[in-house]
């Protein structure tokens, strides 16, 4: 966001609430103007002792895309373009590329990730003798899992027998 000059800042009015509309353009060359609301920020003031008083502003309606982001991006485009000998700087890391501090929980997850992805790519029934186990082991589970649904089903025919007495 550029700092108002004379140029991209017109007049200045206080509405009600106590604060002050500044009327500003964010670039020279354009003709919208935006309105920000400013005024004193007292709430800090009165509770912090080390912030200085009268040093703090409050200001309303700042856009999204007004941010210190957009200003950094803007000094890195600067450093990236070539100097008057035609070098270019190059800085560590590369566009788009945010560093930040790994935790233990985000270095278990990619660790996760990585052991589910060789384990999809892993062939679990490559020869035709671990496939004909595989069906083997499946079949006598669901054998199984038969066997006890029966159990299961008579205890709940047992218990459903009409008892009057």
């Amino acid at each position: 966001m550029a700092a108002p000059t004379k140029k991209n800042a017109s007049s200045a009015c206080v509405i009600p609430g106590g604060f002050t509309v500044l009327s500003l353009k964010f670039r020279s060359n354009s003709t919208a103007q935006h309105q920000l609301c400013v005024k004193e920020h007292r709430v800090r003031a009165q509770t912090s002792k080390h912030r200085p008083p009268d040093r703090t502003l409050f200001v309303l309606n700042v856009p999204p895309y007004c941010s210190q982001e957009a200003e950094l991006q803007k000094k890195e485009a600067e450093e990236q373009q070539e100097d008057e000998e035609g070098w270019v700087k190059v800085t560590k890391g590369g566009k788009g590329i945010k560093s930040r501090p790994h935790s233990e929980a985000a270095n278990q997850r990619a660790l996760q990730k990585e052991h589910n992805k060789k384990k999809r790519k892993e062939l679990l029934n490559f020869y035709t003798w671990q496939h004909r186990n595989s069906k083997r082991e499946h079949i006598a589970e669901l054998r199984r899992k038969f066997e006890e649904d029966k159990q299961r089903i008579a205890l709940l025919r047992a218990q459903r027998k009409f008892r009057p007495y």
